[in-house]
């Protein structure tokens, strides 16, 4: 029985440990989410990990006292019907067969300090994992955005290069035309020049050949 409550009160003492080291952890991580860029997933995930030790803890620091406990009122029960000698419990009350407190009352209470300190972290990390859950929504709709503005973008680029394609076909097209045109009216004006003038005509014909 008392290799059983030893047990028991050295698995309580190391997970009495927890939750301070888990208050320093989210401290910590919170002031690093607030000085830097960190996602709602970063902090999510951090939340999370956190969340989910308290939770274990909690439960194994209630189970763990309710053990210890319970093995206590078994020990007093067999000293008081003389089943176990008083003399072997009082050397277990004051601590000769463990390095740890013995005492229920001095256990209880180290546990209870523990557990509120829990529960202030698990309500914490809670908000944590509601405000990650907001951050996340307010991200999805911002690369959404930035999604719809480059399609618009691409959409936006080709419909101009389209118009530039068509602009140059026209260009071109009209050059062509011009080209075609040019010479039919030159023709025409030289005829017309020697039915006026055949001699004026013909010097002018000379000179822009020379």
């Amino acid at each position: 029985l008392e290799q059983d409550m030893a047990a028991t009160l050295e698995e309580i003492h190391t997970q009495v440990k927890i939750p301070k080291i888990l208050e320093e952890s989210h401290g910590h991580h919170l002031l690093q989410h607030t000085c830097t860029d960190d996602t709602g997933g970063e902090l999510a995930v951090m939340a999370h990990r956190l969340l989910s030790t308290a939770i274990v803890t909690k439960g194994k620091l209630q189970s763990l006292t309710q053990r210890f406990i319970l093995f206590d009122s078994i020990y007093l029960i067999l000293t008081d019907d003389r089943q176990l000698r008083k003399r072997e419990r009082l050397t277990w009350e004051t601590g000769q067969k463990t390095k740890h407190d013995t005492n229920t009352t001095a256990v209880t209470s180290i546990v209870e300090k523990r557990l509120s300190i829990l529960d202030t972290v698990i309500k914490d990390l809670e908000c944590d994992m509601e405000r990650a859950r907001k951050l996340i929504s307010k991200e999805k709709i911002v690369l959404k955005g930035i999604s719809f503005n480059k399609f618009n973008d691409n959409d936006s680029v080709n419909a101009t290069l389209q118009r530039i394609e068509k602009h140059l076909e026209k260009i071109a097209l009209n050059s062509n035309n011009t080209a075609d045109v040019v010479p039919q009216m030159k023709r025409k004006s030289d005829e017309e020049l020697k039915e006026s003038n055949p001699k004026e005509s013909f010097s002018m014909t000379t000179i822009w050949t020379d």
